[in-house]
């Protein structure tokens, strides 16, 4: 890195270590900790939960970063987006004062297994969807389940958390990348076997749907219990979105700073994210009988749970309260939001994810938006409750920033009216 790049990171780090020592930062996190700990009067609160395609729309490097060293820049894309979070949006966004250098971790999770996707043969753009070509054929076939393969590159860590203190020394405390994924059986056996070819086998070969399911089973969980012997599971800081919903704060989850003394992230000691959106269209009978059990297994492995993302269960609430450890329930924009807030009450936590629709075009449809969080807030006025735009790709054209910020703007406005 050049001495301008470095002087560039010292300037955002100090920026960011100054935000996460605001009041206003201190009071949130108080929030987040009191409304994942079932206090409904700590919400509703809400988040912008950004993928790569969404911030790469919002805070286009070209226009943004100066950094030259590609390291540098990685750094440099993380600190701005959370300053631009935290001073723009005006939502719950937290900061912790904190950098993370990055993991050189490769895991492939079935060896003998890969799935080959590529796009249709017809396709000569190579603009359309990518065609899978499931591996599992044929019953035998799930002999090669077999464990996972993980691979570190130590060298290259170090030099990277090297590199981060010399850079961010005094300035913000350096912790590592955790790796952290979601406990999918059903998606990844639906990846491996094929959509289709799932729900007919749970009809015509059920023993041989669950011989797989547990193998898959099995290959989740020595993931996560070699990530955590090795002192990669993470995330350690609270501040980073939880899969589909929001901020990890909870008085039962340890902070970043009791993580760094003990050196690693224990399973137990975090959120877990599980979810099932190839059961999307499968009745709550055949969702407990072909899911459950798995989810029984491995969700113990940690403190609490968060259930769902894009699938429709309002008619599973109670499937989802049978998984050990569910603390928050995904309320997906496809959801009865009514139905969902009777069967949840005050159990678990309300976690609405709002529809992406109002962003496409030039500009927010900002009556479509406070549509649908009125109904929203009034279905869940008895739950404690986080809304979260979990804005996956595209922001749909137009000035893309604005628009978050736009809806951000609309969202505090209606809790407030709601409120009173």
């Amino acid at each position: 890195m050049t001495k301008q790049d470095v002087e560039v990171l010292q300037h955002l780090g100090r920026k960011v270590a100054e935000l996460a020592a605001t009041d206003d930062n201190k009071q949130k996190i108080d929030k987040w900790t009191r409304l994942t700990d079932l206090d409904k009067s700590a919400g509703p609160l809400q988040l912008i939960h950004l993928w790569p395609l969404a911030w790469a729309e919002a805070l286009p490097d070209e226009k943004h970063l100066v950094c030259q060293n590609e390291a540098a820049r990685n750094y440099e894309r993380d600190l701005r987006q959370r300053i631009w979070s935290f001073e723009s949006l005006h939502d719950d966004t937290v900061i912790e004062p904190v950098i993370r250098y990055p993991h050189f971790t490769d895991i492939i999770a079935y060896p003998e297994l890969p799935v080959m996707a590529h796009y249709a043969s017809d396709d000569h753009a190579k603009t359309g969807a990518f065609k899978f070509e499931s591996p599992i054929q044929k019953m035998a076939d799930i002999e090669k389940i077999g464990d996972p393969d993980i691979n570190v590159d130590w060298d290259a860590r170090n030099a990277a958390k090297a590199e981060a203190e010399e850079i961010f020394s005094g300035i913000l405390d350096v912790i590592p990348t955790g790796i952290y994924f979601a406990t999918k059986v059903v998606d990844e056996w639906a990846e491996l076997r094929g959509m289709e070819n799932v729900y007919t086998d749970m009809m015509d070969e059920p023993e041989w749907t669950h011989e797989a399911m547990q193998l898959i089973a099995n290959n989740f969980e020595k993931r996560f219990k070699t990530l955590e012997e090795l002192g990669l599971w993470g995330p350690w800081e609270k501040s980073d979105p939880l899969g589909s919903t929001g901020l990890r704060f909870n008085p039962d989850i340890p902070n970043y700073q009791d993580t760094m003394k003990k050196g690693k992230c224990d399973l137990m000691d975090t959120w877990a994210f599980t979810c099932a959106e190839g059961f999307n269209c499968v009745s709550p009978g055949m969702h407990e009988e072909f899911d459950l059990p798995y989810n029984v297994q491995l969700m113990k492995l940690f403190k609490w749970v968060n259930v769902g993302c894009c699938e429709v269960l309002h008619n599973k609430v109670e499937f989802v309260k049978n998984v050990p450890n569910a603390r928050r329930i995904s309320v997906s924009e496809w959801c009865d939001f009514e139905k969902a807030g009777a069967e949840i009450g005050t159990e678990l936590l309300y976690g609405y994810k709002p529809s992406g629709v109002p962003f496409l075009g030039d500009g927010l449809h900002a009556d479509q938006v406070r549509k649908e969080l009125r109904r929203v807030l009034d279905a869940a006025k008895d739950c404690p409750l986080e809304m979260i735009m979990n804005i996956g790709g595209t922001l749909g054209g137009g000035d893309g920033a604005a628009k978050l910020i736009e809806w951000t703007k609309i969202a505090k406005e209606e809790i407030e009216q709601t409120n009173g």
